[in-house]
């Protein structure tokens, strides 16, 4: 874009080619989102953008799902460190201050750990102590309001995603269970005709587990084939 003449209407008239925002963080805007140390020059000023690596490991607990949160100082969010093969890591900028929370999660109890002002470099090894949720609640919110609100509100989600988790496991191991139970029960053919009548009708059908002979009549009746039934369903655990 350059500038014309003053011409005879008393302004000046310019030529745009190229339209939307031309903010100075296209300049910095890749090294910014690999996280990649730049030195920027401009009108004889040089500044230079550092990245520093900051690594850890979370010490073996069995937990069930673990995070570990980078909490810019300041700023409306955090950041969730990345894993791989047990190691977590990510880079820091230079310009930021850091604060470090850890959350482990096993057995509807929490753990945590946190560190303030980290400065990148190998952490080692972290302990996650159990935490009350009271105790939980007060140490996220030592660190900026902004920051903790999200982060409280993102380790509840992980929470209550394992505590759906757990039921979904729940649910397959029942529905593996009576998959094994009908083999027992019916070895020589299916239940699917029978079972509305096994567990809605007030019409049960009963049968022999020795001889397989199916007979309808109240299930309830037959004391002998609910005692084997009932025996059946405790050896699987219902």
């Amino acid at each position: 874009m350059s500038a014309r003449s003053l011409d005879t209407r008393g302004y000046y008239t310019v030529p745009i080619t190229t339209f939307g925002w031309c903010n100075i963080d296209r300049i910095v805007l890749a090294n910014t989102a690999n996280r990649t140390s730049v030195t920027i020059k401009d009108n004889g000023k040089t500044t230079k953008i550092t990245y520093k690596e900051v690594s850890l490991a979370i010490k073996k607990a069995g937990f069930e799902k673990e995070f570990v949160y980078l909490l810019p100082k300041g700023l409306y969010s955090f950041m969730r460190m990345k894993k791989t093969d047990k190691v977590y890591t990510e880079k820091l900028n230079s310009f930021v201050e850091y604060d470090l929370v850890g959350i482990g999660l096993k057995d509807n109890q929490k753990y945590a750990y946190s560190v303030k002002k980290v400065k990148g470099g190998k952490l080692g090894e972290i302990k996650l102590e159990l935490k009350s949720e009271a105790e939980l609640n007060r140490l996220v919110s030592n660190y900026s309001n902004t920051s903790s609100i999200n982060l409280k509100s993102d380790y509840e989600y992980q929470s209550n995603l394992l505590a759906l988790e757990r039921k979904k496991q729940r649910i397959e191991l029942k529905k593996k269970q009576l998959g094994e139970l009908k083999k027992v029960l019916f070895p020589c053919g299916s239940m699917t005709e029978l079972e509305g009548d096994l567990y809605t009708s007030p019409e049960k059908t009963s049968f022999d587990l020795n001889s397989n002979t199916i007979s309808r009549q109240k299930l309830i009746s037959d004391s002998s084939v609910m005692k084997d039934l009932e025996d059946k369903l405790k050896g699987f655990g219902f």
